[in-house]
């Protein structure tokens, strides 16, 4: 559900650092990342500027509404293009509504570990 997928494409880099247990911080992303895909050194850096781990529920309301909209237009357009009948376009549309988001596990505590790894010496492996 990522807005443009400059960001899908860094935080998949993100998720195979973490993987590979280092730390996932700006130097790490740079030097992962060709400067093409990730936006280069000042997009990266700009990145920081507008997240909030405070905030993490609210931008998961926000890009699921977007996501619901977008699907909803090509939910449209694909049922006058086929043809759908009404029954099929509202079982469609309601599926959007009580479609549900969840996780397995909270990651609140990961985040907040995650934020503060730059600056905490990495055990050896």
């Amino acid at each position: 559900m990522f807005q443009i997928q400059r960001h899908a494409a860094i935080f998949q880099e993100m998720c195979n650092i973490a993987a590979e247990r280092k730390p996932v911080d700006y130097i790490t992303l740079l030097q992962a990342m060709d400067a093409e895909i990730s936006g280069g050194a000042t997009f990266l850096a700009n990145l920081t500027s507008f997240a909030c781990s405070s905030k993490f529920d609210a931008y998961c309301e926000v890009l699921i509404i977007s996501w619901r909209e977008k699907k909803k237009n090509t939910i449209l357009f694909q049922a006058q293009a086929e043809n759908w009948s009404i029954e099929k376009v509202q079982q469609s549309l309601d599926s959007l509504q009580t479609h549900v988001y969840s996780t397995d596990t909270d990651i609140t505590q990961d985040l907040l570990e995650m934020e503060s790894r730059p600056f905490k010496a990495m055990p050896p492996q």
